[in-house]
């Protein structure tokens, strides 16, 4: 092999030693042990490789003509944090795991997330919680919900989508999934329409990409569907729901509850983040920072695969 290429790791704390002994044999690797502290564009410019997840954005504020920077390595599915555009301006590859149909079987962190997410909004886990801490033992100020026998709404029902289902079902649940998708799951009941969806469950699920096409996808109309009492559960991108119409119907409590593991802007939370505020004077919404994902299981196995892929990008280049 000629010069080892220069790869840098951000937010490489807890990265698996092995895959790192791995990619130490095909590139001299540089790692960042504390989050965002270095700039962006630099590392863009003094590197030949950047792996990175989702605490970083790649725009044209980054990333140009300059940049020594030719492959970005991104260990997800949703692509929503990379220009993409930009990227084949640049002739920049990306390496990620959009499209690992096989290999996402067993990465099931997230629909994991989805079910606690469910039933700690119907049990009032969050505040049940916090009332013994504060010295009260008050059964019935919690009695809850079950998933048994409830109409659960899948909206996307790719990989996450199917995983969820079959939680679901395990728990008892009717369950219904809404995608145009043409390989729509056999073992899924399909609804006619989006709105025919909304209005039967008790129980919406978002697992959806984020692109042009689901942008605000359950917007102020989408949401008056519902039943009163329904809960939402997003665990996909902040950007397929209009948060200032889900405030609303939390806030008519036409909507029962919603929780959230993502919302739009994360990497740039404001202090008077609307959504953020209300989830502190209220139960019912309940607010994760994109933890879905982020188990060690899930990043073992995500962090052994992208290595294997960035390896043989190296050789066809390097060697």
């Amino acid at each position: 092999m000629s010069q080892k290429p220069k790869l840098f790791i951000a937010e490489s704390l807890d990265f698996n030693k092995d895959v790192l002994e791995m990619l130490k044999e095909y590139s001299e690797v540089i790692t960042n042990d504390v989050y965002n502290e270095f700039n962006l564009s630099s590392i863009l410019t003094d590197n030949d490789i950047f792996w990175f997840r989702l605490g970083y954005k790649i725009d044209e504020k980054v990333l140009n003509k300059s940049s020594k920077c030719r492959t970005l390595v991104t260990p997800v599915t949703g692509l929503d944090h990379i220009d993409e555009n930009l990227c084949n301006e640049l002739g920049v590859e990306i390496i990620s795991l959009r499209g690992e149909s096989e290999f996402l079987k067993e990465v099931r962190a997230t629909a994991e997330m989805t079910l606690a997410l469910t039933l700690a909004l119907l049990r009032n886990l969050i505040p049940a919680n916090n009332s013994v801490l504060d010295g009260e033992w008050d059964r019935d100020e919690f009695r809850g919900r079950e998933v048994y026998k409830k109409n659960v709404g899948i909206i996307g029902v790719g990989r996450l989508g199917k995983i969820s289902a079959e939680y679901f079902k395990a728990l008892g649940a009717n369950v219904t999934g809404y995608d145009p998708r043409e390989d729509f799951p056999d073992n899924i009941n399909r609804a006619d329409s989006l709105k025919s969806l909304v209005e039967n469950s008790d129980i919406v699920l978002l697992h959806l990409k984020l692109d042009e096409t689901t942008i605000n996808l359950i917007d102020k109309v989408e949401l008056s569907w519902f039943k009163k009492g329904a809960i939402l559960i997003n665990t996909s991108r902040g950007g397929v729901l209009n948060e200032d119409a889900l405030l609303d119907v939390l806030k008519s409590e036409k909507l029962a509850g919603a929780a959230l593991d993502v919302i739009k802007g994360e990497n740039e939370i404001l202090d008077d983040n609307a959504l953020i505020k209300y989830a502190k004077e209220n139960s019912n919404l309940l607010i994760t920072p994109h933890i879905g994902g982020n188990t060690f299981e899930s990043f073992e196995k995500t962090e052994r695969f992208i290595a294997e892929k960035l390896i043989q990008r190296i050789k066809s280049i390097y060697v």
